[in-house]
């Protein structure tokens, strides 16, 4: 299993990583582990997320909270509609800040004490917001500034009337 470090994970300077992962073959489970946060939300297809020796179905409209020492993965299976997800990784430093600043000890969707990461199934029109947050993290430069617009459009958006839901987890 990888173990990720944010200090060697991003250039120095960049306060986040931001990626999009577009699958389209059937894949084994690629295990992972790391000391920063992430977020991602899939865009289309469907797929599997990997967590706390259990797989869990991920669909188009879900986003996931992955907690520093969250050992995870995906896997994929053959699809006529492939499996892309949006990435956003931040430093546990960087979550520390926003949440000192703003008071957060409990947000629902950035749950630091369930067992497994969050995952929230987003409504048609939460879901075209949380698309639009995470295709301009895109091709925004990596600052803290940008990070933090991010978090708090997310954490405004989770805090609507939407589902977080724990999904049935299916034995490995």
């Amino acid at each position: 299993m990888s173990l990720f470090r944010w200090i060697e994970y991003t250039p120095q300077g960049e306060a986040c990583h931001i990626s999009q992962a577009d699958q389209v073959a059937a894949s084994g489970v690629v295990r992972q582990h790391h000391d920063y946060y992430e977020i991602f939300r899939v865009a289309s297809g469907s797929g599997w997320h990997w967590c706390a020796e259990r797989e869990y179905p991920l669909r188009a409209g879900h986003m996931v909270f992955v907690r520093p020492n969250d050992k995870h993965g995906f896997r994929t299976e053959l699809s006529s509609e492939p499996f892309v997800f949006v990435n956003v990784a931040f430093s546990a430093a960087s979550w520390a800040q926003l949440r000192q600043r703003y008071g957060w000890q409990q947000r629902a969707f950035f749950s630091e004490h369930a067992a497994e990461p969050p995952v929230m199934t987003l409504d048609p029109s939460t879901d075209r917001a949380a698309a639009s947050l995470f295709a301009e993290m895109l091709s925004q430069p990596r600052t803290q500034a940008t990070l933090d617009l991010f978090l708090l459009s997310v954490a405004r958006l989770t805090e609507a009337p939407v589902g977080l839901v724990s999904p049935t987890a299916v034995p490995p």
